[in-house]
């Protein structure tokens, strides 16, 4: 997933990036930041990962160790860091959440609990203006998850 050089995400909407993975998503946080975006990245990836301390970035990492500054991969623990997030900032933050196939995956048979967080995080996102971006791995989940993601309102880039 490849974003174009001008940037259009329009306040108060989710992007599923769908088939996106690792490489993809670090050069969509380095091109946000570039444009001027705030962004808030959760992801499982430690944050070395992300060698850029750049202004406007705030990694979220979330893991199952104790780490300073990690969360633990758990809904109703990201869920109200996500709400800190968006209540405690203006309007205009891009927040990219890299952590739903960690959460959803096949493995944990958990996709149901997700798909309950996300929709609730989109509408938190509809109501403050902020833009949410979630990449998903095509190689974890199939037409029937895709079909209902998209059914909870969302845009598929």
């Amino acid at each position: 997933m490849i974003f174009h050089s001008s940037l259009n995400l329009i306040p108060g909407r989710t992007y599923i990036l769908w088939g996106c993975g690792f490489r993809s998503i670090n050069r969509t946080v380095q091109r946000l930041l570039k444009s001027g975006y705030r962004c808030h990245l959760f992801t499982k990836h430690h944050p070395r990962f992300f060698p850029e301390k750049r202004k406007g970035l705030e990694i979220v990492w979330v893991s199952t160790g104790s780490a300073p500054g990690s969360i633990p991969p758990n809904r109703e623990k990201m869920f109200r860091k996500f709400e800190d997030i968006i209540t405690g900032e203006p309007a205009g933050a891009v927040i990219i959440l890299d952590v739903f196939n960690y959460l959803a995956s096949p493995e944990k048979d958990d996709f149901s609990s997700t798909l309950v967080m996300l929709r609730l995080m989109v509408d938190r996102t509809a109501v403050t203006n902020d833009v949410l971006l979630v990449p998903i791995s095509s190689k974890s989940f199939g037409e029937r998850q895709r079909a209902q993601v998209m059914s909870i309102g969302v845009q598929i880039l």
